[in-house]
């Protein structure tokens, strides 16, 4: 497991007391543990929202939806590597969170020139690493973001939870 970078201007307790909240659900306080390798992913987040990510009462779902951050950002991240994740910052999550390079000219045009004018990990210096680091964000369909995961989530569970009772039998 990395370690959290002190750079990001937020504490390991922060992230553990926010996983805390999530504690009830097992499987979902493993995904926002495995998440708490990326501490900036978490900067912009406040207690609330895992109260409320609590109280949405679709574990199963956020539990997929956050382990799907986590494999997404763990491509990125070329498997965790040591000189990467430290170069992540939230001004670099926030540019790609919503984005969909694979799936958009405009993105991997946006992605491309980011990467050149050094906006998207401007700490990553190595050419080698940077350049990996891009093919890897270029080969994501839509980069997910946190503050997705609760309209996603319950927006998915209620569509299954009525799924079949508004066809032409109840009309």
């Amino acid at each position: 497991m990395g370690a959290l970078r002190s750079s990001d201007n937020l504490s390991q307790d922060h992230v553990w007391q926010s996983a805390h909240l999530v504690r009830k659900a097992p499987g979902v306080s493993k995904a926002f543990h495995a998440l708490s390798r990326l501490p900036s992913m978490w900067a912009t987040k406040s207690f609330n929202f895992l109260t409320d990510v609590r109280k949405c009462f679709c574990d199963e779902e956020v539990q997929n939806y956050i382990w799907a951050i986590v494999h997404q950002w763990e491509e990125i991240t070329l498997q965790w590597d040591d000189r990467v994740v430290p170069c992540i910052n939230v001004k670099s999550i926030d540019s790609l969170q919503s984005r969909a390079p694979h799936f958009s000219e405009h993105d991997q045009d946006f992605i491309e020139r980011q990467f050149q004018q050094s906006q998207i990990f401007p700490q990553l210096e190595d050419p080698a690493l940077r350049e990996k680091v891009e093919t890897a964000i270029r080969r994501q369909g839509p980069i997910l973001t946190l503050s997705n995961v609760l309209p996603r989530v319950t927006e998915n569970h209620l569509c299954r939870k009525f799924e079949g009772y508004f066809d032409y039998k109840h009309v």
